[in-house]
């Protein structure tokens, strides 16, 4: 009985008492792992060659992570920490009658981070008190312990996790770290795909029967962060302090956020080496617990295309480039026959000597942060998420049995790009929600959108700026919109050093996001 009239008393204040409630949880301090320098390790190579001032990366380092954390074309040849084989090679001829050989790191691949975080509450329009003190130095706010590497030729993994701090800003009796896993996933790559390597009659090795183009297929299986936010438009990419509202919003009671986790399978590939696609089946996550609470699996999907750049996977095709010796200046002392043999291009010297194959053909290089591409893609998300109504005198738990529960079936569709021409960079994504009941007995569609620039001043010093905004389509709900602006400066005294800057502005000018000053260390080794 009582259940049942707090039912009729939600459907009684739909719109006087539960519109107000509608709330957004962002998660502006939980700060995902970035950087490792596992890699740098591997290949005894700068963090700059994968990142543009990390944890961004360049287009170098986002097909070496589409391609299983392994350079597209002669990884082998650039490994310096030699793998310890695990088998013989000759026993890969005798598949299926034997066990393939692998291989696994010599030495542990083991990063660590650090991150120091300092935040200071500014009046906002409401002059909403801190809700502790202000300035915080939450030192340190998390120890990352990372780890990634290969494991033979087609098979890849990601772990990490640590410690953290038990709240971000000030909550009375809540002190201490909280041990965390955030990702931990293996990816079997480039499945059913000839070798690169040829043989000895210049042949590629098949598979098998059944062949598909290199790149085409890979699949992740674990706890990962989505490929249906575009891997640039990310939060674990992204210079900000502060998560990108697309990608970490959650609406009324619903904890669904594409950020940042989610756990199951996920299938993706590049198409003729531009053309990148995924499809995930996944447990619909909470932004604080990756675990479901139903039985239903959500699924999504992304497509996207570079239009130019460096490809998507990495596969660079470049003819060889003439080589020519240096040309010798004529003096005054030489003869009319020298000058003669000179301009006549017979003389190892002259300007018109014939060019020369240069036998290393290298990988044109590309500068780490001064690259000129465009890519756009769609993406969507379909899922269902079990719901504790606003209002409920329980703590929701997805545990305990006999509260009045609500099912959440919710969409996200939308669509991202970047671009970038030397120096400036700039990306965003526009995704429109729609939720049948996010708790609060009615149904809800909004609109959300960043976009955000990156300008570099020095190879060491970017600045960026971004504006978001979080609009509701139902009048009702309009009290709840966020418009907010972050600022910021990312310097890199040394490669895996990072100290960043930014403000957190309200817009909006109904207090509906806290202005704040940011100031972090990050650091790892």
């Amino acid at each position: 009985m009582r259940i049942g009239k707090c039912a009729g008393s939600r459907r009684g204040l739909r719109w006087s008492a539960l519109v107000p409630a509608v709330w957004l949880v962002l998660s502006c301090f939980a700060e995902p792992a970035h950087a490792i320098p596992v890699f740098a390790r591997k290949y005894q190579t700068s963090c700059m060659t994968c990142h543009a001032g990390f944890p961004k990366l360049n287009g170098v380092g986002l097909a070496f992570k589409m391609n299983g954390y392994r350079f597209a074309q002669e990884d082998e040849d650039k490994v310096k920490e030699k793998p310890l084989a695990l088998g013989n090679d000759a026993y890969a001829g005798m598949w299926p009658n034997s066990i393939l050989p692998s291989d696994i790191p010599a030495v542990p691949p083991i990063s660590v981070e650090v991150q120091q975080l300092m935040t200071t509450f500014l009046p906002n329009a409401n002059n909403t008190p801190a809700p502790g003190p202000s300035p915080d130095f939450n030192f340190p706010t998390a120890v990352n312990v990372m780890s990634a590497g290969t494991l033979g030729k087609n098979v890849s993994f990601w772990v990490n996790g640590g410690f953290q701090q038990a709240a971000s800003g000030y909550q009375p009796g809540v002190t201490g770290f909280n041990p965390f896993i955030e990702r931990a996933f293996i990816s079997f790559n480039n499945l059913f795909a000839p070798d690169q390597e040829e043989d000895e009659n210049g042949m590629h090795r098949a598979p098998g029967r059944f062949v598909l183009p290199r790149h085409f297929l890979n699949i992740r299986v674990g706890q990962f962060d989505p490929q249906v936010i575009a891997p640039y438009a990310s939060t674990y990419r992204a210079l900000s302090i502060t998560g990108r509202l697309t990608s970490t919003l959650t609406v009324g009671s619903s904890s669904f956020a594409f950020e940042p986790q989610l756990r199951g399978v996920e299938f993706l590939g590049v198409i003729r080496n531009y053309t990148s696609w995924c499809f995930g089946v996944v447990d619909g996550a909470a932004q604080s617990v990756p675990s479901d609470n139903n039985s239903q699996k959500d699924m999504y999907f992304r497509i996207g295309h570079k239009w130019w750049g460096y490809p998507v996977d990495g596969e660079v095709v470049a003819p060889r480039r003439p080589k020519t010796k240096p040309q010798v200046e004529v003096s005054r002392a030489q003869s009319p026959d020298d000058d003669k043999a000179d301009s006549s291009g017979k003389d190892d010297g002259g300007s018109d000597a014939k060019p020369e194959e240069d036998a290393t053909d290298p990988t044109p290089w590309v500068d780490y942060y001064r690259q000129t591409q465009f890519e756009t893609g769609f993406f969507g998300y379909y899922g269902l998420n079990d719901v504790s109504p606003l209002f409920n005198p329980y703590v929701f738990d997805g545990n305990t049995t006999g509260l009045p529960l609500s099912q959440d079936r919710f969409k996200r569709v939308g669509a991202d790009f970047q671009w970038q021409d030397q120096d400036l960079y700039i990306l965003g994504t526009a995704m429109y929600g729609q939720d049948n009941d996010a708790g609060t007995g009615f149904s809800m569609s909004f609109w959300s959108w960043f976009v955000e620039a990156n300008y570099y001043f020095l190879p060491w010093m970017v600045g960026y700026a971004r504006y978001e905004e979080l609009r509701f389509q139902q009048q009702e709900l309009t009290g709840n919109n966020i418009q907010r602006f972050v600022p910021g400066v990312a310097m890199y005294p040394i490669v895996n050093l990072a100290i960043r800057t930014e403000f957190v502005v309200d817009t909006s000018g109904k207090g509906t996001t806290p202005n704040q000053f940011l100031a972090m260390i990050d650091y790892a080794f």
